[in-house]
C-alpha cells in the first residue's frame, strides 16, 4: 500500500492499442486531482489506484481483469466510433479514451459519489456547486451508459460489446454518474469486484 495518503498510483501497459487516447484521460485527470504522483506521468497509463489501495494491493489477477477491461472498452468505443464508451456520442471529441479506476473497500456505491471523488482528490470538480448526476444504463441485457447512441437489440452484431458485457458481468451493484466541469464532462463506472471492493472505469467528454 501506499504510505503516503496524497500519492495517488498508475498503472501502465504500453501495449494497449489505445494508449494515447488512455494518457490523455489519465493527463486530465490528474491535472483536476489534489493528489500527485510519485514520479513524473509515462506514456501508457491505464488505470488510477487510490492511495488507499496502492499498487500493491491490487493481484495480478485484479490487474488482468482492468487491463482487459480497459481493452474491451476502448475497442467498443472505436467500433462505435467515438473516444470513451462512458461519454459516448455526447462529448464533441474523441481525443479522451478510458481508463480504470481502483478504489477498493469502501462506501463508494450510489449516494456515495462525493466519497467516489474525494478517493481520488477529485472532489475540486464540484468546487462551483455542481453536483454528481446519475447516467442510466441503455438496459440490464447492455450495461454501458445512455450516452451511447445504439440500440440494445444490436448488441449481438458487434462483438466488442458482447466482450465489454461480459466482463461488467463481473461487477456487482454497478451504476455510472458524471460531474461536469467547465467544458469537460467525466464519467465514473463502478461496481463491486470480488473481495478488493470498488473498481470501475472513468472517461472524459467535451461539451462546449
Amino acid at each position: 500500500m501506499s504510505t503516503d495518503p496524497s500519492v495517488i498510483q498508475v498503472l501502465y501497459d504500453n501495449t494497449l492499442q489505445s494508449a494515447k487516447a488512455q494518457h490523455a484521460t489519465t493527463k486530465a485527470l490528474l491535472a483536476l486531482s489534489t493528489f500527485k504522483l510519485q514520479s513524473s506521468l509515462e506514456p501508457g497509463s491505464f488505470a488510477l489506484v487510490s492511495p488507499v489501495v496502492g499498487t500493491s494491493g491490487v493481484s495480478s489477477e485484479t490487474k488482468d481483469y482492468i487491463r482487459r477491461l480497459v481493452e474491451c472498452a476502448n475497442m467498443a468505443a472505436a467500433a462505435l466510433l467515438c473516444g470513451s464508451i462512458l461519454a459516448g456520442h455526447t462529448s464533441e471529441a474523441d481525443e479522451y479514451g478510458d481508463v480504470a479506476i481502483v478504489l477498493g473497500q469502501g462506501p463508494f456505491g450510489p449516494g456515495h459519489e462525493l466519497d467516489v471523488l474525494d478517493a481520488l482528490g477529485l472532489r475540486t470538480l464540484t468546487q462551483d456547486g455542481r453536483s454528481p448526476e446519475a447516467v442510466e444504463l441503455i438496459s440490464p441485457a447492455l450495461s454501458i451508459p445512455s450516452t451511447v447512441d445504439i440500440n440494445a437489440s444490436s448488441s449481438d452484431d458487434r462483438p466488442e460489446l458482447h466482450d465489454l458485457g461480459e466482463l461488467l458481468k463481473r461487477l456487482r451493484e454497478m451504476y455510472v454518474f458524471c460531474v461536469e466541469r467547465d467544458h469537460l464532462a467525466i464519467y465514473f463506472l463502478l461496481g463491486r469486484y470480488g473481495d478488493l471492493g470498488w473498481l470501475g472505469l472513468t472517461g472524459v467528454g467535451v461539451h462546449t
